[in-house]
């Protein structure tokens, strides 16, 4: 059987992009002057090309795209095996672009994957002080950009937010154990007692002792909780 190779190969600045190749065979482009429009079978094909976006569609998609456009211009031209074949071509090129895309940032902020990744390795590394440096390279980003996506996202730089998991974590113990505060500064990620309850202090305006007397009155009746810092 005799066939016809068409090849797409883009390439942009010397490298080779994405490329489609189809292998049509001859008797498939058959020409019929009595052929109707094939419109309704072409548009969702056109449809899902334009799902990509204009802004995301590379060279491939846009040589498919005027391919389906010459097809529904010129039906006559082209039998029901040509149809047949871009459809076969567009469902692999969706496919393929799907697997590898990335969504991009968000003007000014995180990727939603980004920013979850983010909070994600904080929270699973909260008692070990993770780096901002680890963070954005985790994300794909340098230290500078990654910090102000992150407060652009948030609201807060990842420090504060690293501190605000802390001071949660840290009312959860006060409130339902009674643990030393020196035991619950040293879970949370804190240096020491001392540095967790002057923070403790600036984030809530309370020490960790007031607070937990207010959460567990019973508790600080009975002594609980190591010093009063």
């Amino acid at each position: 059987m005799c066939t016809q190779t068409i090849q797409i190969d883009p390439v942009i600045d010397g490298k080779a992009c994405h490329s489609c190749r189809m292998s049509i065979p001859l008797e498939a482009v058959s020409v019929d002057p009595d052929v109707g429009s094939i419109e309704p079978e072409v548009t969702p094909l056109l449809r899902m090309l334009d799902a990509r976006g204009s802004s995301t569609i590379d060279l491939v998609g846009q040589s498919l795209r005027v391919a389906l456009q010459a097809v529904c211009d010129r039906p006559d031209r082209a039998g029901d095996g040509v149809l047949h074949y871009l459809k076969l071509a567009v469902e692999a090129y969706v496919d393929a672009r799907q697997l590898t895309r990335i969504d991009p940032p968000p003007k000014g902020g995180l990727a939603p994957w980004q920013a979850s990744l983010a909070k994600r390795l904080i929270l699973e590394q909260m008692d070990t002080n993770i780096s901002t440096s680890s963070l954005a390279k985790a994300c794909n980003l340098s230290r500078g950009h990654f910090t102000r996506s992150f407060k652009q996202s948030v609201g807060v730089p990842p420090h504060r937010w690293l501190q605000e998991r802390r001071i949660e974590r840290a009312k959860e113990l006060l409130a339902s154990e009674d643990c030393a505060l020196a035991a619950v500064a040293i879970e949370c990620g804190f240096t020491d007692q001392a540095h967790f309850s002057r923070v403790f202090k600036i984030m809530t305006d309370y020490t960790p002792f007031s607070w937990r007397r207010i959460a567990r009155p019973e508790a600080s009746r009975c002594g609980a909780g190591g010093t009063r810092d």
